[in-house]
């Protein structure tokens, strides 16, 4: 997400630069000839905010890098919190769509084992704070174990959870 930010305000930073120097150079070509009329043999700064010739590359490259990387940022963003909100990881996500495929063309319908429904999923992955406190640094221990114990989330305050599998119980010491 932070990347992604920092890419957006790049973008933000360098459209109105582009602006002027791709799309409508009527500033740029008003910033030459006030430099030819004031005997300058370079391009000047006059304008403020308008690059001159020699930047238009640097202000081209930076803002179509910042663009691409903010729509790459963004789309790898989006899978992984549609990961959370499924409960997988990447390996399990494309083996879950091949056991739907068969499934469907079973006539069944497959659910993944461990989808809690998105807000356990997520809560289960960041807690069940804010979501916007969720993603800043913590030093904090989760508050779900990381696996669904029995289809149920358990949390790790309980210092003995018991649970039966099979007709056998089961005790985890936290």
């Amino acid at each position: 997400i932070y990347t992604f930010i920092g890419m957006v305000y790049g973008v933000c930073l360098t459209a109105p630069l582009f602006w002027c120097s791709f799309i409508d150079t009527t500033l740029l070509e008003q910033q030459i000839q006030m430099s030819q009329s004031r005997g300058y043999t370079e391009e000047q700064h006059l304008i403020p905010m308008i690059p001159t010739t020699d930047e238009h590359v640097y202000v081209i490259l930076s803002f179509v890098f910042c663009l691409a990387l903010s729509l790459a940022v963004c789309a790898l963003m989006s899978f992984h919190i549609y990961l959370i909100f499924t409960a997988q990881t990447t390996v399990e996500c494309h083996g879950n769509n091949t056991r739907k495929k068969r499934a469907k063309e079973e006539g069944k319908i497959w659910k993944n084992p461990y989808d809690l429904g998105w807000k356990l999923n997520w809560q289960q992955v960041y807690g069940s704070q804010h979501p916007l406190l969720a993603m800043l640094p913590s030093s904090r221990i989760p508050e779900y174990f990381p696996l669904p114990i029995d289809g149920k989330l358990h949390q790790r305050h309980q210092h003995n959870l018991v649970f039966k599998r099979d007709d056998r119980e089961y005790t985890v010491v936290v």
